[in-house]
């Protein structure tokens, strides 16, 4: 994965912790953007908007360069949020941080400018700051609580909308090293075997009722749980992949 240090501050830093010779010391560094500050880090903020009364930003950013955007529509009708994910780096010559989501190229990536350790302000396509009089700024907020994967109900994210249908989720149980949830149709269960970031996840045996509303979600949610190699939890949010070099989560979720 891509680092935020150049390839000489790097091996100054493993010098340094090599020099210690502690561990928690490279941990530590490992977790720190000279830009950035600590992470992972957490930004909130309300942008404008052009339909609605505003966009209520939260920015999640992971030490591994990970991302996870959620836009909330502030408006007389009710709009899902947006979940975006993707890849974060910095340009430490001009001070700005750029996100690229997964499911796209360059041509989509959103540009940022570095306030210090405190917040960001968006930037036109060009790097340039937006000139409108309104603000669009998101200030650090507190860091995000570290979720551990047993434990929580994970409701899937994205999962179409169907009146009357239940969430999909699932629930990881440390003990039995199970898997249980719901395909929004169907109660599912598999066993899983996890060594720090790696996850495997076995077929999973569910349920036989028919929800042909809910065939696509049940689709979706078996095969990622099938090609599932490791995970990420990032603030409220459990991130699934695959074996590949594909930077796309597989599947996204969000702590109930």
């Amino acid at each position: 994965m891509a680092h935020v240090f150049s390839t000489y501050r790097w091996l100054l830093g493993l010098g340094f912790c090599l020099a210690l010779l502690t561990a928690a010391g490279c941990a530590h560094r490992a977790e720190t953007s000279a830009e950035l500050g600590h992470l992972p880090s957490h930004y909130q903020g309300t942008l404008p908007c052009s339909d609605c009364a505003g966009i209520d930003y939260s920015l999640w950013l992971s030490a591994d360069h990970v991302y996870v955007l959620r836009e909330h529509y502030r408006s007389d009708q009710p709009v899902g949020d947006v979940i975006e994910t993707g890849r974060w780096r910095v340009r430490e010559a001009v001070n700005q941080l750029r996100l690229t989501p997964s499911d796209t190229d360059a041509r989509f990536t959103s540009l940022w400018r570095i306030d210090g350790r405190h917040g960001l302000t968006a930037l036109d396509e060009h790097g340039q700051p937006i000139d409108s009089g309104a603000h669009y700024t998101l200030k650090r907020a507190a860091d995000p609580v570290k979720r551990h994967l047993a434990g929580p109900r994970w409701m899937l994210v994205d999962a179409p909308d169907r009146p009357g249908a239940s969430p999909a989720f699932i629930r990881f149980d440390h003990k039995t090293r199970r898997v249980t949830g719901s395909t929004g149709c169907n109660r599912l269960m598999a066993h899983y075997q996890r060594k720090d970031d790696q996850l495997h996840i076995a077929q999973a045996a569910t349920t036989r009722r028919a929800c042909p509303e809910q065939a696509d979600t049940e689709q979706a949610l078996d095969e990622a749980l099938r090609r599932t190699r490791h995970f990420e939890t990032l603030g409220r949010f459990l991130l699934l992949y695959g074996a590949d070099s594909d930077p796309s989560p597989l599947a996204v979720f969000s702590a109930a």
